[in-house]
């Protein structure tokens, strides 16, 4: 994706002649648009570097997991129930759709596929 923002300071870039130099109407406010523009500036420099992850469902979903090994822990027909949570599910449980899914018969009919196989 192009990048919206430029390196620099932003009321050089902004050229906003009405405010002080430091982006503020006064000593104590702060200046919005500089906040806004810094936050882009800062997504943007993390999706450059590889760094920016958008999750693909909120925290906190239910996620089904097809387990076909021997295991402890209480299955569902083969299926793990589990709670989606940012960043740990990928690294525990892979991916969405190949190795954890979104609802129970995706995951079963995944969990077949593999026995199948």
């Amino acid at each position: 994706m192009q990048r919206l923002t430029i390196k620099g300071l932003f009321c050089d870039i902004a050229q906003c002649s009405q405010f002080n130099c430091d982006g503020a109407t006064d000593k104590t406010q702060d200046c919005d648009s500089k906040k806004v523009y810094e936050k882009l500036r800062e997504y943007e420099d993390l999706e450059e570097q590889g760094r920016l992850h958008i999750a693909p469902i909120v925290d906190g979903t239910e996620i089904y997991v097809p387990f076909s090994g021997l295991s402890d822990v209480d299955l569902e027909d083969g299926i793990l129930v589990s709670t989606y949570l940012y960043g740990l599910t990928e690294f525990e449980n892979g991916i969405m759709n190949k190795d954890w899914f979104l609802t129970m018969e995706e995951a079963k009919k995944a969990l077949e596929d593999s026995k199948n196989a």
